[in-house]
């Protein structure tokens, strides 16, 4: 069973930057879908798995990109 959850992520300016972040989270196993919006900056992911745990490991690897993650 999967779980969608929603992010808004700044820092964007391009698809650049969206295929940066989609390239660093398609590496975890725990996600099935990746769709991210630049110009909006809104993120959603299809998450299997413990979702806390997975979402937290979701923020840090965009936050180590060099982008955040607001509330």
């Amino acid at each position: 069973m999967s779980n969608k959850i929603k992010m808004n992520i700044s820092g964007m300016c391009c698809q650049n930057c969206s295929k940066a972040i989609e390239s660093s989270l398609s590496k975890f196993e725990f996600i099935s879908k990746i769709e991210i919006d630049p110009k909006s900056g809104v993120a959603e992911f299809d998450i299997v798995g413990r979702i806390e745990e997975n979402e937290t490991t979701v923020i840090t690897a965009i936050t180590d990109l060099g982008y955040k993650v607001k509330d």
